[in-house]
Order: structure tokens, then sequence, then C-alpha cells
């Protein structure tokens, strides 16, 4: 199966926004706290509204399809950095939506990190799985109706939306022509 790196430029390509989703594309959920702290992947507190999980993997593999043909994308280590700190630079703490659909508000980037070593605060809320590279953030939810849905498991994890390049091409372009390289690579 085709494998695809994917990478930000300066050409435009860009995080567009952080999306709250049911199943997101990397496997990990979220994690929401209660006032014992206790370190399970599910428990809530009404007065803290704050979820906690990873946004990007590194050299994950993360299956797509275009035109029936699936394809494997992933980012390296150098480029979620790159995206995680140009995310805080631009003021983007605010952008979110639901299911890559749903515009919302209230909810807000309080904390960013990327996972730098084992002994990391991740491995210790529980996100042993996640390698050295791994994009975390944690957000606070003050929308009343996006807490709720929360609490009841409709959204599990981060999901990222944007523009992508590969090869100095954006994805958009390249999977417009996926049947054509395909076919090239199977000559």
């Amino acid at each position: 199966m085709k494998e695809i790196e994917l990478f930000i430029n300066d050409d435009g390509e860009w995080v567009e926004k952080i999306s709250l989703v049911d199943e997101p594309a990397i496997d990990v959920d979220f994690l929401y706290f209660n006032k014992e702290n206790e370190t399970n992947y599910r428990f809530s507190n009404d007065e803290k509204r704050v979820i906690t999980g990873a946004v990007m993997i590194p050299d994950k593999r993360i299956l797509r399809y275009e035109n029936n043909v699936p394809f494997l994308v992933y980012f390296s280590r150098d480029t979620i950095e790159t995206i995680s700190q140009r995310w805080l630079m631009e003021n983007k703490n605010h952008d979110f939506n639901l299911n890559h659909s749903t515009e919302t508000n209230g909810i807000d980037i309080v904390e960013s990190w990327i996972k730098a070593d084992e002994n990391d605060k991740s491995t210790f809320l529980g996100f042993t799985d996640c390698p050295v590279g791994t994009w975390f953030v944690s957000a606070k939810i003050t929308n009343d109706d996006v807490w709720d849905e929360i609490k009841r498991g409709k959204f599990n994890g981060f999901s990222i939306e944007g523009v992508f390049a590969f090869n100095d091409e954006p994805v958009d372009e390249l999977l417009s022509r996926i049947d054509e390289i395909i076919s090239q690579i199977d000559k």
C-alpha cells in the first residue's frame, strides 16, 4: 500500500482546526478529569472541564481512501513539532470544530507539549503507547453542550484538519491524480 509523508511548507499548507471526533484517526482517546484526579481513561468533573489527549503521533500510519483506493499518510516528528509551534505562534488556541464539520466555540487550548521522553507527563496520565514526539494538548471546555456531549461519549479524541503537502505538491492535487500514480507504480 502506498505511504505518503505529509508536511507543511510556506506555500499556504497549514492545519486549519483541531476537531473533537468520536473516532480519532490516531486511535488514541483523550482523558477528562475529575476532582479525585484518578488516572483512568474515562472520568468527568463539571468543575474543571479539561480534556487532555494526543493530537498528532509521529510516523503513525493513518488509512485514507481516494476513489476507493486505500493509502496511508503520516507525519514526521519534525513536522509535528513545527505544526505545534506554529499553532501557538499564530494564536489558533480557539480554532476547533466538531467532527470536522460543525463550527463551535467554548473550546480553548490551555496546555500544549511535545512528548520529550518516557518520563513525560503524558506517561503519568496513562498515554504509555504514545512515542516521543507526540503532540499533546489540554483544552478547557466552557461550552455546556459540548461538555455534555463529551460526558455522554459522543467525542473521544482530537483530530487535525488542514491542507498538507507531499513532495512540494499539495495533497488535494496529488489525490486528484491518484489513479494515474497507482497505474505508474503497477507498471
